[in-house]
């Protein structure tokens, strides 16, 4: 049985320079050569890079998708700096870019070829990142898995089945037996 992902859902936020860091010191998982990070205004676009391959010349390799947004944060000061501030002067600010990875898994995780080995590579930068969360079920080796991992951490999780059955009211239904609209 191969591998494969069923579902997955993430709120990922991690920041930018963390993801590009990872990407290029990626030790990709068997089956990739190694992955391909590309910035399209604000959207990032990680690729699988697969050289010797049986796939088609135009078969499309798994891609993780996400959003880059700035974050403005305040600039730490010493109690000196901030009383050099003239009093119409805002205080400085950093710029830090975040690459958000955020909903189910086809906005994420797009393309079949690979899939799983991108995953992979997603699991790795959810381990690094200190806001959000991935959840995921998937096929390993024949095993159901299921994975969870919260704010960097990887934490115990199961498969739950969360919906009751409702009661089938057998009075109110259709007698398909003896209905004479049916021959």
């Amino acid at each position: 049985m191969e591998n494969k992902v069923y579902y997955l859902h993430s709120t990922l936020e991690i920041p930018l320079s963390e993801v590009e860091d990872h990407i290029k010191n990626l030790n990709p998982p068997e089956g990739l050569d190694s992955a391909d990070i590309k910035r399209r205004s604000n959207t990032l676009i990680i690729s699988a890079v697969v050289e010797d391959s049986d796939l088609g010349k135009y078969t499309p390799t798994a891609v993780i998708k996400g959003t880059v947004t700035e974050l403005k944060l305040l600039k730490e000061l010493t109690e000196e700096e901030i009383e050099a501030l003239e009093p119409d002067q805002e205080r400085p600010m950093d710029i830090i870019e975040i690459a958000t990875f955020k909903g189910e898994l086809d906005a994420i995780l797009q393309n079949t070829a690979f899939q799983y080995q991108m995953f992979q590579v997603l699991c790795e930068i959810a381990e690094r990142g200190s806001k959000g969360s991935l959840e995921a079920i998937f096929i390993e080796d024949g095993q159901l898995k299921v994975v969870k991992i919260t704010e960097g951490e990887v934490k115990p999780a199961v498969i739950k089945i969360t919906e009751e059955r409702k009661d089938v009211d057998i009075e109110n239904g259709v007698n398909w037996r003896d209905n004479k609209y049916i021959n």
